[in-house]
């Protein structure tokens, strides 16, 4: 039995080295090389992410999301400029479950 191929970085890396070589003609090897890079890394990222959300309750998903924040406002204030529902699917729980969570973080 064939196993499907499964999407994987070097794939990705490949199919933009691809693209690049049809639109740039091969002229350009270091913007190839630095979109490539970029590409994977951003998408490598975006898989730990989700990973490391997969792991986690959800009331440590928020507690985690708002030390992040903290950490790049730099300040023990800060503003969440994202609505709650937008919040909620980026650390894959619902609405409600999220109010939930904000209430068990409360001192």
């Amino acid at each position: 039995m064939k196993r499907p191929r499964g999407f994987s970085v070097c794939r990705l890396s490949e199919s933009v080295d691809l693209f690049l070589k049809r639109t740039c003609g091969g002229r350009d090897a270091a913007l190839a090389k630095a979109v490539v890079t970029e590409v994977a890394q951003c998408y490598r990222s975006v898989i730990k992410n989700r990973k490391d959300l997969k792991l986690r309750i959800s009331l440590e998903c928020l507690a985690d999301y708002l030390l992040r924040q903290k950490f790049q406002a730099g300040s023990l204030d800060f503003d969440l400029n994202i609505e709650k529902r937008r919040l909620a699917s980026f650390l894959g729980m619902t609405p409600e479950n999220l109010s939930c969570a904000f209430k068990a973080l409360e001192p």
